[in-house]
């Protein structure tokens, strides 16, 4: 019955977007899109293993708005490692599918640290309204394609899109959301539910298409578990279930 209702859902999902499939299938260079959904740093999609660094437990394009900003936008091989825009849960999937990916990472963290809460965990950001959040970034963005992605089901596979324009999730699109490539593909695979992916033991820090980063943040987190790494340079474990986490030794 479980199965039967799943791929009732995805059929449903698919049905919704089939209005704009033959756009999204004919995207081209030039483009003009708008999206709004939650901002991912590429690094806790696929890095991590295709969880949370901040939260190990948490699946990334499951839970994305359990990201706290303080990870999203103080940490270095997050936002260093550019971001991207996510497209809705897909129920076939239980999963966010990938959207575009952003070429200006400047804007992206300056328009999430201006709504960030400023008395969360997060350092760099101003927000000074008690409702200014401190997980789940999400908002509009309209840009342009700069470049289509390589056909793969990861984040080399989306679309960029240049000259961005970052703003509240609360403008919406008028109506008319661009469906992402790979969110078409995933609704209409009407799959099973993905397995939940495996934490990667040790990975690199910093990423190797990053250089180390300069001096250190405030890598004040929300508990043992919400913590994350600002740099290697001497460091011991804040939790011995948590081989991820680090911290600074003075």
């Amino acid at each position: 019955m479980k199965t039967l209702l799943r791929k009732a859902a995805a059929l449903l999902f698919t049905t919704y977007y089939l209005s704009s499939r033959l756009y999204v299938q004919a995207m081209m260079v030039g483009d003009e899109v708008c999206i709004t959904g939650y901002i991912m740093d590429n690094y806790c999609i696929e890095e991590t293993g295709g969880v949370l660094l901040d939260n190990r437990d948490v699946i990334t394009l499951q839970h994305p708005e359990e990201h706290s900003f303080h990870c999203l936008l103080d940490v270095p091989w997050c936002y260093e490692s550019g971001f991207s825009v996510l497209g809705e849960k897909d129920p076939a999937t239980d999963r966010h599918c990938l959207g575009f990916r952003l070429d200006d990472t400047d804007a992206v963290t300056k328009a999430g640290r201006a709504v960030g809460n400023m008395d969360s965990s997060c350092s760099s950001c101003i927000g000074a309204d008690d409702s200014d959040p401190a997980y789940g970034y999400r908002a509009t963005v309209k840009g342009t394609v700069k470049q289509l992605g390589d056909e793969s089901d990861g984040v080399t596979g989306t679309p960029i899109l240049t000259e961005i324009e970052m703003l509240d999730a609360s403008v919406g699109c008028d109506g008319n959301p661009t469906i992402p490539p790979l969110c078409v593909a995933s609704s209409s695979s009407l799959v099973e539910p993905m397995p939940s992916p495996s934490p990667i033991d040790n990975p690199t820090y910093p990423p190797s298409s990053a250089a180390a980063p300069v001096g250190t943040t405030d890598a004040t987190a929300v508990g043992p578990a919400q913590s994350c790494p600002d740099t290697l340079d001497k460091s011991t474990e804040i939790d011995s279930s948590a081989t991820l986490y680090y911290a600074m030794v003075p």
